[in-house]
Order: structure tokens, then sequence, then C-alpha cells
């Protein structure tokens, strides 16, 4: 990881909803003026309770949302909508059901434009990669959750992107895939040096996976940044569990998140220079 190369940059982002609430127009308010710096090759976890904005955040980082006021920019170049630059794998992979695995993967460099040789070897050694290969040719139906997911993230690392955007995509996963898809994600990460931006629920899964853990509050702006300062791997982070500096991590984490839940918290976020 570069320490000095910004790879996104979110400045002051709002982002606004007009609804309607009793049958009344009103606004919502799901990002408060959010700020961060996410460095080349980090891996950044934003975790908080549903509806404090950071799947807003993430679909605003890929372009699939415009934030209503307020500025992204990866490399230095502001998003205005999706691109090549930036891959999203979803908590479910929503796979093509009449293309096999393998297909599944190309789908992206077709859109890309991609000559047909290069596309396939690509897709092959992504498969390779998550530990597909001998499933290339499975449809979707012959996969399990776990094997769909796989298939989801070699679909979006194929494109090669410069930063790989992740909305809870363990989600739905039993407790034994998980673990093993966290422990391949990570290798993957750092075989790939890619930036990686990935939201959970989980304080564990963020724990085991992330250099920064980011933690939005309720009222959509950024609580608090916690640095891991742990090895990278998740599978030694697994055999810290029990050691002090873990604990005292993921304790501080849970506490932070217990009292900014807490409806008559008066809550005063701190600067991101502080948190850090």
């Amino acid at each position: 990881m570069s320490a000095n190369n910004v790879k996104v940059r979110i400045k002051d982002v709002v982002k606004t909803f007009e609804t309607k609430v009793n049958g009344k127009a009103t606004t919502l308010r799901a990002l408060n003026g959010v700020s961060l710096d996410i460095m080349e090759g980090e891996f950044v976890a934003f975790t908080g309770r549903s509806g404090c904005g950071k799947t807003t955040m993430l679909r605003v980082i890929m372009g699939l949302q415009q934030a209503t006021s307020g500025t992204v920019e990866v490399d230095g170049k502001v998003v205005t909508k999706c691109g090549y630059d930036r891959g999203m794998v979803f908590q479910h992979a929503d796979l093509l059901p009449w293309r096999n695995a393998l297909e599944n993967i190309e789908f992206g460099l077709e859109l890309k434009g991609v000559a047909p040789a290069e596309r396939r070897a690509t897709a092959q050694r992504m498969l390779e990669l998550v530990g597909l290969e001998h499933s290339a040719h499975s449809r979707p139906d012959q996969l399990s959750g776990g094997m769909k997911q796989r298939v989801g993230i070699a679909r979006a690392f194929a494109i090669d992107p410069e930063v790989m955007l992740m909305d809870e995509p363990y989600g739905a996963l039993d407790p034994h895939t998980r673990e093993t898809m966290q422990i391949e994600l990570s290798t993957l990460h750092q075989k790939t040096g890619k930036t990686i931006v990935f939201v959970t629920h989980d304080i564990e899964e963020a724990m085991l996976l992330a250099d920064r853990v980011v933690i939005f509050s309720p009222k959509g702006v950024i609580h608090e940044v916690v640095k891991i300062n742990l090895p990278r791997s998740a599978a030694e982070r697994m055999e810290m569990a029990d050691s002090e500096e873990y604990i005292k991590k993921r304790m501080h984490i849970w506490k932070t998140l217990k009292m900014i839940n807490d409806p008559n918290c008066l809550e005063t976020p701190k600067s991101l220079e502080e948190a850090a």
C-alpha cells in the first residue's frame, strides 16, 4: 500500500432522497457530509446499523447514485457514473442463469470490448484464482451459494478495476463458508493489491479483513475511523482472536456502535485525524 497515494477521495458528500411519509412529501438525508480518504491498496470496512448510509456511500462511489452535494474522486477524477475503474460485488451474485461459470466471468469483459481469446484466458485465470477451475462449465443452478459468490467476485476482479466495492457479499452464507470466503478474499487482496471498500454489519468480519474500520452513525456521518494494526492475513488474525490487542479493538468497535445507536446519545463525531 502506498502511504501517499490517495485512491478514493470522498469530500463533504450529502445524499438526500425525496419520499412521502403519511402522504406528505419529505426529504430523507442518508449521508450528511461524509469525508474520507482511502489509500491505494487499502482494505477499508464500512460498518454501522442498517440505514446509516454505508451502502448508499458505496453506491455513490460506484456511480450507481449521484451525491446531492459533495464529490467522490477516484485517482483524482470526479465520479459521475459507473466505470471500469470500479467493480462491485453485491450480497447476491445475480449470475446469468443461461451462462456457465466461465461465461459469467467473461460477461463484463464482453461489455468492455475485450477480444474473445483474451477474455476467455482472463476468465480462466480468475476461476483458478478463486479455486473454481473445475467448475468452469457449471451453470449457476449447479453451484452452491459460496461458489456463486466466488464467481461473482471473479467476475468483478476480471475487469481489473482500480477499486473493488463489496456490499455484504457474505451475509447470506453459512458461518463455515463465510469464514472460508473471508480467508480467500484476504489472500486475493494480498495477491492483487487492489483497493477494497467492504460493507459489513459483522464486527468480527471487519476485524478479520480491514486495515481500517469506518464506523457510520445513524445520522449518516462517520463517527470514527479505527485503525486495526494487525497482520494483513485473515488467517493470522483468526489465530490472534484471543490476544489482548485483538480483543481491545473489537470491544472498542462494539462499545462505540452500542453508544451511537442509543437514541439518547448526543454524539460528537471525532475528526478524521484524531480518529485515525
